[in-house]
């Protein structure tokens, strides 16, 4: 593990629900961050189901310490963390992350689900950021109901964390529908004071081959922006 220090800046990676696209924007970040001489750690704490979402952010930071630690509560019943028969617990999962803290430069940390799903006994990701108070990432499939999807998160943060201003990434899919075009678009006028980007899409197997893509340019110079080092 790294040298000690004090605590780096976090950045939470959330979204509207499971598989629209976190873990390839935190192998992004990551890979973009080692890019440049950087020492972050992409963290993954509650998984269900499948390893594969910790195991890719494991490589993605390089693998500065075990799996384990990215991804201490791993369950094989494919349902919610909070959930499960023995749900962990809001103080244990704090402590696991301070412990991190101190030893990479940036910490990543990727929910599981989407921004309210239950993760433990009577907490969710959204009371993880209210005691953090990182930088948040929100992430969205580009497709029909996305703009109800990105208001009520709007909604959220302006009711229960208002210090936080989280930035809005849209996952462009390989098929669009109809209303791809225009959501871009209609959320910038919906929500002008909301920084909204867009990621064209990398493929189907682009959290497998990330280090391709942070090579392009358009999405290097996005990446600086949305995964910034100080």
């Amino acid at each position: 593990m790294p040298s000690s220090s004090a605590p780096g800046p976090m950045i939470f990676v959330t979204a509207s629900d499971t598989g629209v696209g976190k873990t390839l924007l935190t192998c992004l970040g990551l890979r973009s961050l080692l890019n440049r001489n950087q020492c972050p750690v992409g963290l993954k704490p509650f998984c269900s189901g499948s390893r594969a979402d910790a195991q890719h952010l494991h490589r993605a930071s390089g693998r500065p310490i075990d799996l384990e630690t990215i991804n201490p509560w791993y369950y094989k019943t494919p349902i919610t963390p909070g959930a499960q028969k023995h749900p962990a617990n809001f103080q244990q999962v704090l402590r696991h992350i301070d412990g991190i803290r101190p030893y990479f430069q940036q910490v990543i940390l990727e929910g599981a689900g989407g921004l309210l799903s239950p993760l433990g006994q009577a907490f969710h990701l959204g009371d993880l950021i209210q005691h953090y108070q990182p930088k948040v990432l929100c992430v969205f499939s580009n497709q029909l109901g996305v703009l109800n999807q990105a208001l009520i998160h709007h909604a959220w943060f302006e009711q229960k964390a208002p210090g936080i201003s989280p930035q809005f990434i849209l996952m462009e899919r390989a098929k669009p529908d109809a209303s791809a075009p225009s959501n871009l678009k209609i959320l910038k006028r919906w929500l002008p004071s909301v920084a909204i980007s867009s990621i064209p899409y990398l493929g189907p197997r682009a959290t497998q081959h990330h280090l391709k893509a942070v090579q392009q340019p358009p999405l290097s110079r996005m990446l600086k922006s949305l995964f910034p080092h100080e």
